[in-house]
């Protein structure tokens, strides 16, 4: 029935998460498949704690957002959800505490959507409050990104960061890799297919 979270649900559920690891990271989690009653008393025990209320939706939910080239800055990135104007981090950790480098990570993801956007919209920036939501616990912790720094001082890491990830990861070389990319991307779009001569049997 709809709404029942049934044990096949629950199953599901945890497959399809073991399963997003080997598609993300190229790696098979050992316990793929083997999903056993402890799993499901453990996913019961999260479900029976969470407050609807604190993720009700007014305009948009994004599951697992991206953050196109601020992502790809880091090789690589992905939150865990957007729900209108607060991107939230869920933690499964048994201590009940905001430690830095959740808050680390978190911030991380807003300045990467300050790169690069939402998913394929670049333009798409809508994120003005950060949230952990802790699982076990069933606490959502949130806070306006204008309460931990101005606009002008964000716009400024924004700025430091991409240097600072330029000269870590790509060795200073970002701007010339990005600039190849580009070039094969547009080549690729106005390239016209070769035109295949047509046979004309003679009569």
């Amino acid at each position: 029935m709809d709404g029942i979270l049934t044990d096949s649900l629950i199953k599901s559920a945890l497959f399809l998460a073991r399963l997003g690891i080997n598609y993300r990271v190229g790696i098979i989690d050992q316990n793929l498949g083997n999903e056993n009653e402890m799993n499901i008393k453990d996913i019961r025990q999260l479900m029976a704690v969470l407050k609807d209320e604190y993720f009700q939706v007014d305009n948009h939910c994004i599951i697992n957002p991206t953050f196109g080239d601020g992502s790809q800055l880091v090789q690589g990135a992905d939150g865990d959800l957007i729900i209108d104007d607060t991107l939230i981090d869920i933690k499964v950790t048994k201590n009940l505490a905001v430690e830095r480098i959740h808050l680390n990570q978190t911030i991380g993801y807003y300045i990467f959507s300050l790169i690069g956007g939402v998913n394929d919209d670049k333009d798409f920036k809508p994120i003005k409050n950060i949230g952990l939501y802790f699982a076990r616990h069933g606490v959502l912790w949130k806070i306006s990104l204008s309460v931990l720094a101005d606009e002008k001082t964000i716009l400024e890491f924004k700025d430091w960061f991409i240097d600072y990830a330029d000269k870590k990861l790509w060795g200073g070389r970002l701007e010339e890799i990005k600039k190849r990319y580009n070039e094969k991307e547009v080549e690729g779009k106005t390239k016209k297919p070769e035109k295949k001569s047509k046979k004309i049997d003679k009569q």
